[in-house]
């Protein structure tokens, strides 16, 4: 039986990779556990650290010997290290000025085991002592998804993995293959224009995209191996720079697996998925692999094929140096029914699920390797990461249908061809003068991208005339840093900067005079460069009352880059980074201990500036904006089967310089909710009851047009016998009909004497089911 499930996971691995290296087109130039374990079948380890005055020391390192596992203690002294399996371990707690503590603790399947440590003060030499330092939360949004929380359920891909970020939705209009729409804190992020994703250190937006500033498509690795999710809202934090105005989101995959493992997923509108994961012989490693594929709800199969391949090896290099290698190949091939207008569904033309032009969509890649080394150096840590990315983008959208064109269509083609690299340098230590605990962490990084991007209107995905296409080349380099100082364990400072230095450079492949669209008459133009610079101050306060209560005070700017061609480009004042400040003011409280709870008050400034408007091929005007409100969130642990998560946002945007009535911001978000209920029930199946909604926001500036407000319920059950796992998910429980994306467009249908400016939307799914069979060994 083993050897059949190994050959199973290395055939899909094999046709995986295969797939995954074959184009379709061309074109030239902390404390973690595996994902997806059953919580009722490992234990977790709880405790206090104090000192001889039973006063709580914050950011003590409690390590688990002959594991990679540990936690760092809170501001209260606590710490939690999910995901152990059952056995006798033995812990140990380090801190600078206090003796080292080891004891020994059991611990049982599903049970909670507490140890708390007491520690004894010492005088230490500290050019003796090698610590790491410690990320101590800026603000009372930031926020770590640790492995106990990502696998409450499996999931289809990366991008569900965002459902679990408070205050944020993301929406797919295109057919599965396009990177989602993003919303947070009163921002259309657009594809990631104003949130910084990455992963294992490598930038997963891409700056001056075909498509759209910023574009960010997370469908290229693969859930399974994602180990910790770091979320920081507002430009707080001096090691995010680029494109982290309205927040970042971080993505750490796991080291090694506990187990491998091959599963196999199937459900409504021909859902399938086969998934295979392999560990490498004495935690060196491990490689997976996943197919994808379906045809969704609509009238027209989406005939949505993804196919990935992983792999991730580490070394102990010896005298305190480890090496980290990982690197992976994506695939993916896409037809989509695209925005339909309201009109065309009333008017009988078509219904919900049906289309105007059924053969948008597209394909793209990426092929990527990243590296880490760390190694102790004096009383820090030095961390060298880097990273190489091979990436391709053609995509196919009709918006506007005969607007443009009334005799062909409107059909546009987008392409990106890239190469990025890039890599940075941190250095993370801990001190104590004069008693005071002092961390700091300080980089330097760079970065590269080449790309060819281009426009052109394709009716029925024919080229016809070239819109835009130009060679860009983007470069950056920054350098940042951060101190934080511990006023004892009830006050709390830190403060920052980084400075940003950018160049841009564009050469028009089909350059007109007038710097707008292109018609593909003339010659490669030569290369045009200019240069930014950006600086951006960070600094929180944090105070703590009492031990369960945390005040947060935080202010930082931050900024996001703008598309080389604008910058170049424009007859008018460019602005190649764009000034974004925020303030916060947050509470977290933590009541009694199964209750944790969380507000905040936030407002965020985001200057005037010129955009490049990837599909048209044009720049045009931004004005300067100003958002405000609130978020709201809390855990309860009822029981210890039963709990129950919420949170909700609330924002108002304006146009600071527009005229009364005429200020909203289109597509701006004014507030969304989730809200989760988690049990076991029959202290054998796990379930999850999920309501996720998003308000009514402006369409337009003077909010004639209104995107509906929408909820989705969700429904996951999972029961597990010995190594085998049985997964079932009913999706849109209560079958609402609603609107996956919305906008207002201008189009033109064939036939219509005049456009019309309405709603144009793309329909969720009704209700479906998925069924998932797992299997480890």
């Amino acid at each position: 039986m083993k050897n059949l499930i190994q050959t199973l996971c290395l055939t899909i691995i094999l046709a995986a990779g295969t797939a995954a290296g074959v184009s379709g087109t061309t074109t030239p130039g902390a404390d973690a556990f595996a994902v997806g374990t059953d919580l009722s079948e490992t234990g977790s380890i709880h405790g206090v650290v104090t000192d001889e005055r039973g006063e709580p020391i914050p950011a003590v390192q409690v390590i688990v010997h002959g594991t990679l596992r540990g936690a760092l203690s809170d501001m209260d002294g606590r710490f939690k290290i999910p995901g152990l399996q059952p056995e006798e371990y033995q812990l140990e707690a380090r801190f600078i000025g206090f003796e080292n503590v080891t004891r020994l603790v059991r611990v049982e399947a599903g049970a909670k085991t507490g140890a708390d440590f007491t520690l004894v003060e010492q005088t230490v030499d500290l050019g003796e002592i090698t610590t790491e330092a410690t990320r101590f939360p800026v603000s009372s949004s930031s926020v770590t998804l640790r492995s106990a929380e990502l696998s409450g359920r499996p999931r289809r891909s990366s991008p569900e993995l965002l459902e679990l970020v408070p205050g944020l939705i993301a929406s797919q209009h295109a057919g599965g293959g396009k990177a989602e729409q993003l919303f947070l804190r009163g921002f259309d992020a657009d594809h990631g224009t104003d949130v910084a994703l990455s992963l294992d250190g490598m930038p997963i937006n891409l700056v001056s995209h075909g498509h759209g500033q910023g574009y960010a498509d997370l469908h290229f690795f693969i859930p399974e191996t994602v180990e910790a999710v770091r979320v920081e809202k507002g430009p707080h934090t001096a090691d995010q720079g680029d494109l982290a105005t309205a927040g970042s989101i971080s993505f750490k995959t796991r080291s090694t697996l506990e187990s491998s493992q091959i599963r196999l997923d199937a459900g409504s509108f021909n859902s399938r998925r086969a998934l295979g994961m392999i560990a490498l012989p004495g935690n060196a490693g491990y490689v997976a692999a996943s197919l994808e594929g379906g045809d969704g709800p609509f009238e027209s199969p989406q005939d949505l094929d993804r196919r990935h391949v992983f792999a991730r090896t580490n070394w102990d290099l010896g005298d305190g140096v480890g090496l980290t290698v990982s690197g992976g190949s994506y695939r993916a091939e896409w037809t989509a029914s695209g925005q339909i207008p309201v009109r065309a569904v009333e008017q009988g033309r078509i219904n919900r699920f049906g289309a105007i032009t059924d053969n948008e969509g597209g394909s793209t890649s990426r092929t990527w390797i990243t590296s880490r080394a760390d190694r102790a150096v004096g009383n820090g840590t030095l961390s060298v990461e880097g990273y190489l990315s091979r990436y391709t983008f053609r995509l196919f959208s009709d918006f506007t249908f005969f607007l443009e064109d009334p005799a062909r269509g409107d059909m546009i083609e987008q392409e990106d061809d890239r190469l990025m690299g890039g890599g940075s340098a941190t250095y993370t230590h801990r001190m104590q003068p004069g008693g005071l605990l002092v961390t700091g962490a300080h980089g330097v990084a760079s970065r590269a991208d080449a790309a060819t991007v281009g426009l052109w209107q394709s009716p029925d995905r024919d080229r016809l005339s070239t819109l835009d296409h130009a060679d860009v080349q983007q470069q950056s380099v920054s350098a940042w840093s951060q101190w934080t100082a511990l006023f004892g364990p009830r006050v709390r400072l830190s403060a920052g900067a980084r400075v940003d230095r950018f160049a841009f450079e564009v050469r028009d492949r089909a350059a007109s005079a007038s710097g707008g669209a292109h018609d593909g008459s003339a010659s490669a133009s030569a290369w045009s460069r200019e240069t930014a610079t950006m600086f951006s101050p960070k600094a929180s306060l944090v105070l703590s009352p009492h031990r369960r209560a945390d005040l947060f005070l935080s202010s930082g700017a931050g900024f996001h880059s703008n598309d080389a061609r604008s910058v170049i480009r424009s007859p008018q004042k460019a602005t190649p980074m764009a000034r974004a400040w925020g303030n916060e003011l947050g509470l977290r409280l933590r009541p009694v201990e199964q209750v944790s709870l969380a507000a905040t008050l936030w407002t965020m400034d985001l200057e005037s500036e010129l955009v490049f408007v990837g599909d048209a091929g044009t720049t045009e005007v931004s004005g300067a904006t100003r958002r405000t409100g609130f978020d709201l969130s809390g855990a309860v642990q009822l029981s210890p089967s039963l709990s129950i998560t919420a949170d909700l946002t609330h924002a108002e945007g304006r146009y600071k310089n527009a005229a009364a009535g005429e200020d909203r911001i289109p597509l701006a978000p004014r507030m969304t909710a989730s809200g989760s209920v988690n049990a076991r029930l029959f202290g054998a199946v796990d379930a999850t009851l999920r309501a996720v909604h998003i308000g009514a926001r402006p369409l337009v500036e003077d909010a004639s047009l209104e995107a509906a407000p929408q909820t989705l319920v969700n429904l996951n059950l999972g029961y597990r016998i010995g190594d085998v796992s049985i997964d079932a998910a009913l999706l849109n429980v209560m079958d609402a009909e609603w609107n996956e994306a919305q906008f207002a467009t201008e189009s033109r249908l064939r036939g219509e004497p005049q456009p019309v400016e309405e709603l144009h939307f793309t329909p969720g799914a009704p209700r479906s089911f998925r069924l998932g069979l797992g299997y480890r060994f």
